[in-house]
């Protein structure tokens, strides 16, 4: 059978890749494309010949499973490992170790099961949980045995107030209303830059990477206050000044320590030292400011409207093309 489809399967994965779908996401698309657009009528035996109908008619039927497993062989024979990347949504943040800085990879659901075999418990948490350890979360750690018992606390300390602060942003983004799609521009890039930060503070070059960071991190804050000016009041200021921006916000961002934004360069700052300008930003100086970001922006997209998931738990069942 596979064979009998895999001209349609190349045809429909070229849409998919077009429309931007992800590669694990496309085996129920392309299953679903495929009865859609090439399946005229389906012999169940006993019942005789009928139309698939719709999705919802016919996800569950033993035929429908049978096809999604072609589908999927397809697939991981064109794809591989890819097609089992996990779909748990990571925000890419960096963290410091004996002031040595290392990628962490905050999980931004929490997947608990539910009834053996049939469902699952899917959780936003805006904090690290009780159970967690945030160093669990550090891309190519180093040993830990090696450090003092005092770099390690720090380093537990640290990791877990950046993991906490992304985990607060990542939550609040989720569950924002998008009114309009200036809004949706200016809350992404929230995530955008935050993460585009975070790589160039990983790099590590003093004078090249931390200052580029520096601008990246004016640009997650403009795009915090600017989506909630445009989410709250329909419009935003045209400023890089974030305490004009602030001051324009209110009273959504009263609870906003305005004084933290005197930790981080003053937009024009931020701008010279991308060209080379004023005092280059150690590690010490742009970790400092990575971490006062992270909290004014959790601070401002706590005021957006929306649906608040932190205290939301969601129970999932198995897909039914999936069978027993």
């Amino acid at each position: 059978m596979i064979d009998k489809i895999s001209q349609h399967l190349e045809i429909i994965d070229e849409r998919l890749a077009f429309d931007e779908i992800p590669i694990k996401a496309r085996i129920f698309h392309a299953a679903w494309m495929f009865v859609s657009d090439f399946v005229i009528e389906i012999d169940t035996g006993k019942e005789g010949l009928k139309k698939p109908g719709e999705i919802t008619n016919y996800a569950s039927e033993r035929w429908f499973q049978l096809l999604y497993a072609k589908v999927e062989k397809w697939y991981r024979a064109r794809y591989g490992a890819i097609v089992d990347n996990r779909s748990v949504r990571y925000f890419q943040g960096v963290t410091l170790i004996a002031n040595t800085p290392f990628e962490l990879q905050v999980p931004t659901t929490v997947v608990n099961p539910g009834a053996p075999g049939k469902t699952a418990w899917l959780s936003w948490p805006d904090t690290v949980l009780n159970e967690e350890n945030a160093t669990d979360w550090i891309l190519n750690a180093p040993n830990n045995s090696s450090y003092s018992e005092e770099s390690q606390l720090e380093a537990i300390n640290l990791a877990t107030e950046v993991a906490s602060k992304l985990r607060a942003i990542s939550c609040r983004l989720t569950g924002a209303r998008s009114n309009d799609e200036i809004t949706k521009g200016f809350l992404s890039g929230v995530t955008i830059h935050l993460e585009s930060a975070a790589n160039l503070i990983i790099r590590g070059r003093k004078g090249e990477s931390f200052s580029r960071a520096q601008w990246e991190l004016q640009m997650a804050c403009e795009c915090a206050y600017k989506g909630l000016l445009q989410q709250r009041t329909g419009s935003f200021v045209e400023s890089h000044d974030l305490f004009f921006l602030h001051d324009r916000s209110l009273p959504y961002t009263e609870r906003v320590p305005r004084e933290l934004l005197s930790t981080i360069p003053r937009w024009k700052d931020a701008a010279n030292l991308r060209y080379g300008q004023g005092d280059q930003p150690t590690i010490f100086g742009i970790f400092s400011w990575y971490r006062a970001v992270l909290a004014v922006i959790a601070e401002v997209l706590d005021s957006l409207e929306g649906l608040r998931l932190s205290n939301a738990r969601i129970e999932i069942q198995k897909p039914p093309w999936l069978g027993e």
